[in-house]
């Protein structure tokens, strides 16, 4: 699924910017996923100096223990599998 120049929550599969940002954007992840759903985040080739936000989708979620995560490159991507715990592990 495409993201624009606006915060969005993410779904299973890929998800990838489609516009130059102008203000940092928080992405947040599923609240209510299934052990082994991946997502993926890829981006947009243009960050035009701005963060992509990467957050927990419910209270007690962790990304690798922390509650947010940061993708500051333009065309930065990365995989997130939920292995339940409340635990999202990038790879």
């Amino acid at each position: 699924a495409a993201f624009g120049d606006a915060n969005a929550t993410l779904i299973e599969g890929l998800n990838f910017g489609n516009a130059t940002f102008t203000a940092d954007r928080t992405l947040t992840l599923p609240a209510s996923p299934s052990t082994n759903d991946i997502v993926r985040v890829k981006a947009p080739a243009n960050l035009a100096g701005f963060d992509c936000v990467i957050q927990k989708g419910a209270t007690d979620q962790r990304i690798d223990g922390q509650e947010t995560i940061i993708l500051e490159s333009n065309g930065g991507a990365l995989t997130m599998q939920y292995v339940g715990g409340d635990q999202w592990l990038i790879y």
